[in-house]
């Protein structure tokens, strides 16, 4: 039996490399797209995830401390 939780959806903004930079933060289409309760976006150029509604970003942190072990 998988354990339940609340519906949640997560992707990653690639860094890109020497003039093609991806924008990190939660981009307007992922705010308008924003439909769970729980999204997340883990910029790959700047090491921060973010956390997000359709209003915008609610939390911010560094991808060091998303992946520590509670």
């Amino acid at each position: 039996m998988l354990a339940s939780g609340p519906p949640a959806e997560w992707h990653v903004h690639p860094k890109g490399s020497g003039d093609r930079q991806f924008v990190q933060p939660p981009s307007g289409a992922d705010k308008t797209n924003a439909v769970f309760k729980t999204n997340i976006v883990a910029g790959a150029g700047n090491n921060r995830v973010y956390f997000y509604n359709s209003s915008g970003v609610v939390r911010e942190m560094s991808l060091k401390q998303f992946m520590k072990e509670p």
